[in-house]
């Protein structure tokens, strides 16, 4: 049997880190206190399945929900180290179970919002509102906000380069002293350079406790057993007793694909199916919070949802997504060069998509190959 529910203002498609988020916005904003609003997730996020790590100047919305947070850091490529004083910033490592526990309880003071276990399978946009159907049922709402992409049309067309950021990580447990946990390693390319950009993360919480995590910036994400072989390989050079307490894997896409034009006067994307990850590093979770809040404020002054990300930022990751996709053996010279050539806060400011055009002439100026770059981006420019 069919089960309608009654007509929502807004229905959020996907309980993962962008529904979550916006939910959690709508709930502590005062235009949306009268509001009623349905989360639908196929299923509920409780559990530990994504780790989110970002930096951030001084203090944060997260901080009480932290696992672990790092002042100093290391790039390296084989012999090539470069530390990295992380100044006014911190690394700062979040596990999804204990985001997740901290946002449904929050909801559950909020009566206007409810949530319920559904696979959405079709958005049906009407002259009144979003028809949104599941399996067992379908409701109405004045406005959907979805992490998922193609309920309602097929994506726009596009010839833009589209790599994942793909991983396998482990949580590892050492008998003995191994890590230093004052030092979080970003980017360690010493690694075999296959089919991607390849690299490892080893994101110490204790002396005997780490996050060692193989990713990829390539075509294809791989097997489990591909990034178990190459992370015991690397350990095995640095650790020789230890024990497997959790693994993870993931994907995210890594493309400058317009988003917005997804977007209808009813419908609007959120999260990676908006755009809500940088495409030049694939980082997350700390533009979901920021661009959450931008979404929310404009939706409460009857805005239109617009991209966030500059024309000439979207320039440079298209460049970078080319670069990396016409040959991969690059990319560790391009980031090497640009944390050991440049403060911190600049390399952060221009990776966060907030640096001045000085700054970014600069990091350009010193990238190699240098001409390739400027011949990638002009062809971009002219649309060749």
């Amino acid at each position: 049997m069919d089960q309608t529910l009654s007509a929502y203002d807004y229905v959020i498609v996907g309980g993962g880190l962008s529904g979550l988020l916006t939910a959690y916005r709508m709930s502590q904003h005062p235009a949306f206190k009268e509001s009623t609003i349905l989360i639908l997730e196929p299923q509920s996020k409780t559990g530990n399945d994504r780790t989110w790590c970002y930096w951030e100047s001084g203090q944060g919305e997260w901080d009480e929900l932290l696992t672990r947070q790092w002042t100093q850091a290391r790039v390296q490529h084989h012999e090539e180290v470069c530390h990295v004083d992380l100044s006014d910033y911190t690394y700062k490592m979040l596990r999804s179970e204990v985001f997740y526990g901290f946002i449904h309880d929050r909801l559950k003071h909020s009566p206007n919002i409810h949530r319920q276990v559904a696979k959405v399978q079709h958005l049906h946009e009407t002259a009144d509102g979003v028809l949104v159907e599941w399996g067992a049922g379908k409701t109405t709402a004045g406005h959907v906000l979805t992490s998922v992409m193609g309920l309602h049309q097929a994506p726009v067309k596009t010839s833009d380069r589209l790599l994942h950021q793909h991983f396998g990580g482990w949580f590892i447990q050492t008998k003995d002293d191994a890590f230093d946990p004052e030092v979080a390693v970003l980017m360690d390319f010493s690694v075999p350079q296959q089919d991607g950009v390849c690299f490892m993360y080893l994101l110490p919480t204790s002396e005997r406790e780490a996050l060692a995590e193989f990713t990829v910036f390539g075509p294809r994400p791989w097997t489990a057993e591909q990034y178990d072989q190459l992370i015991r390989e690397y350990l095995s050079h640095r650790v020789t007793d230890y024990t497997i307490v959790e693994k993870e894997m993931g994907s995210i896409p890594m493309t400058v694909y317009p988003f917005e034009r997804n977007n209808t006067a009813r419908i609007t994307h959120i999260g990676s199916a908006g755009g809500w990850t940088r495409p030049s590093t694939g980082y997350t979770f700390k533009l979901s919070t920021d661009y959450s809040k931008k979404l929310v404020d404009q939706l409460a002054h009857s805005q239109k949802p617009k991209a966030y990300l500059l024309a000439r930022h979207r320039l440079y990751d298209a460049v970078m997504l080319e670069l990396i996709g016409q040959n991969h053996a690059l990319g560790a010279d391009f980031f090497m060069r640009m944390y050991r050539l440049h403060p911190i806060a600049r390399v952060f400011r221009f990776l966060d998509g907030r640096s001045s055009l000085r700054e970014e002439l600069l990091i350009m100026w010193t990238s190699r190959p240098r001409m390739r770059l400027v011949k990638l981006a002009m062809r971009r420019l002219l649309g060749m």
